[in-house]
């Protein structure tokens, strides 16, 4: 949600099925509930949104549930380096996700954020995605 104005939050907004079209007030409370949550992505069974925080004092890859009563940090980076603002690629069972630094390294995370792997980089990459 950003409506070019700086006085309004920018962030993820999940809306029910049951309610398709939220009101501005609940728009404006999800947006600050979820600030700065870009590049969101459905997991493939429709458990999981994943999306990346790219703000200075918490840059991570994140999941959250649709309801938005679960959310975890599966990856944050180290030291200076971000998250590429590229939307996560998810694995056809929902188990894992692939993303990108700002360093240009290509990494693979299980969604519990237990099992990190570098797959490719540091290096000229930008976006992440996973094939069958």
């Amino acid at each position: 949600y950003d409506d070019g104005n700086t006085m309004r939050p920018q962030g993820l907004v999940i809306t029910d099925q049951g309610n398709p079209m939220p009101t501005s007030k609940e728009v404006r409370e999800q947006a600050i509930r979820f600030r700065n949550a870009i590049a969101p992505s459905w997991s493939p069974d429709g458990k999981w949104i994943a999306y990346i925080l790219n703000d200075i004092s918490s840059s991570g890859v994140y999941i959250v549930s649709p309801d938005r009563k679960e959310k975890y940090k599966v990856y944050q980076p180290k030291g200076a380096l971000t998250m590429l603002t590229v939307t996560p690629g998810w694995s056809p069972d929902s188990k894992w996700l692939t993303f990108c630094t700002d360093n240009g390294e290509v990494l693979i995370a299980d969604i519990t954020g237990s099992q990190v792997k570098t797959v490719v980089g540091p290096g000229q990459n930008i976006a992440a995605a996973w094939s069958k």
